[in-house]
């Protein structure tokens, strides 16, 4: 979808809620190929992932706005997603 919307120009999402375990894609992948793109590192990132808080200093590296464990709960989820988008 971020691929698309560079190449053609079409609206970027306000923003993105990733699990970085998706199976044979890595959510890594998606955070990598957003740092590197100037046009779309303003999107901010919500992580929701059940891997370990180690990776919590990895997604700030990558400008990540909210990293939430699925252990913590949907409400944190919900909190972290309205942080980024207050006004929905």
């Amino acid at each position: 979808m971020l691929e698309l919307a560079q190449t053609e120009k079409q609206e970027l999402p306000d923003a993105i809620l990733l699990d970085l375990d998706l199976g044979h894609e890595s959510g890594f992948d998606l955070l990598r190929f957003r740092f590197l793109q100037p046009e779309i590192l303003w999107v901010p990132v919500v992580v929701w992932s059940h891997l370990g808080d180690e990776n919590r200093d990895f997604c700030q590296l990558f400008r990540v706005h909210a990293y939430v464990s699925k252990s913590e709960g949907e409400y944190e989820l919900y909190t972290a997603l309205e942080s980024v988008n207050p006004s929905r």
